[in-house]
């Protein structure tokens, strides 16, 4: 279970994030950086499904270098590339309980 806290602030925002993950195709566990800058002015805090979300928030942080994407579209490509991963991993473990 990730737990990740977030809050607004007048200058700023705090971000925290627990760092375990566990690997939903081996079963084993590992510390992780759960919170990534996407840019200057964006970072991401990702928890679930192991390897499978950690590959998809490097590939979304990938394919935003050498793109200069407004916000929404940034949150678009998001959604894209972590809906494909959520559906990959039904074929590594079809009775995962993860539910969107």
């Amino acid at each position: 279970m990730t737990a990740i806290i977030g809050f607004c602030l007048k200058n700023g925002v705090f971000l925290s994030a627990d760092s375990r993950r566990t690997h939903l195709d081996t079963g084993t566990c590992s510390e992780v950086v759960k919170i990534h800058r996407l840019n200057s002015d964006l970072i991401i805090a990702t928890g679930g499904l192991g390897t499978i979300g950690h590959n998809a928030r490097e590939l979304l942080t990938e394919s935003l270098e050498n793109e200069d994407l407004s916000l929404n579209q940034i949150i678009e490509k998001a959604g894209d590339i972590f809906r494909e991963a959520y559906r990959k991993s039904f074929d590594i473990d079809p009775q995962h309980t993860m539910h969107l």
